[in-house]
């Protein structure tokens, strides 16, 4: 069952058990590991390093052969990492069951054991830390920077979390959208929300004063002619 293939005519390099076990016609591929990149057969420019790294990559689960722009370009480094993709293409996933049950969604960052590891649909997410966002499904234009950042809610769009354990700290099921939250263990429970620190921070400061989106440096149709208190004394 060994295979090792190291650079044919299409510079591919297949290394271990299974690994590129189907592989027909791609170029430009690297498998190394156990049953790594195992069912793709025509899909190029991918990199799959640990065991079932990439295993369903380019399995069209309808059938047919996915088209040129999908399944292609992904790099998956780790024990299954990506192992669920089959459509997705321009995904990073560094790291043991990161991005594990993606399937089709594309431009992903996932670096960290369990990063990203229950995602399956969305796209241009980016989780950095062991466990960041683990427990979310779907959803796109995510960032968590830090370990289990942004770990707690299933759904959800444009959401950010920088910090060790900054997260929304959602119902189980709950869909959180544009909300951000920035420091150690910062938290919140609601969509369009955004929290800087926690329960112990004692001062939120800075150099400069506060400046307000309905500040007039920000408005671009400011008029003088305005009724004034004549107008107003006129009124019924």
């Amino acid at each position: 069952y060994g295979r090792l293939v190291l650079g044919d005519e299409n510079n591919i390099i297949f290394v271990g058990d299974n690994a590129g076990k189907n592989d027909d016609t791609s170029s430009e591929n690297i498998a190394i590991g156990l049953n790594a990149l195992f069912e793709n057969t025509i899909k190029s420019n991918l990199i799959a390093i640990g065991d079932n790294a990439l295993y369903n990559n380019g399995l069209n689960p309808t059938g047919g052969s996915p088209s040129s722009t999908e399944a292609i370009d992904n790099l998956a480094i780790g024990s299954s990492a990506l192992f669920a993709n089959t459509l997705g293409a321009g995904n990073l996933a560094i790291g043991r069951y990161a991005l594990t049950s993606n399937t089709n969604g594309d431009c992903y960052v996932a670096t960290g054991k369990d990063a990203m590891k229950s995602h399956s649909s969305g796209s241009w997410n980016v989780a950095y830390g062991c466990g960041a966002m683990i427990e979310h499904e779907t959803g796109e234009g995510n960032t968590a920077i830090g370990h289990e950042a942004l770990d707690r809610i299933e759904n959800g769009d444009y959401n950010t979390s920088i910090g060790y354990r900054a997260h929304l700290n959602g119902i189980v099921g709950q869909t959180v959208n544009y909300s951000t939250v920035v420091g150690a263990s910062a938290e919140t429970e609601g969509s369009n929300t955004v929290i800087l620190g926690n329960s112990n921070a004692l001062t939120i400061g800075g150099y400069q004063n506060w400046s307000n989106v309905s500040d007039k440096r920000f408005k671009t149709k400011i008029k003088q002619n305005v009724p004034g208190l004549e107008f107003v004394n006129d009124l019924k």
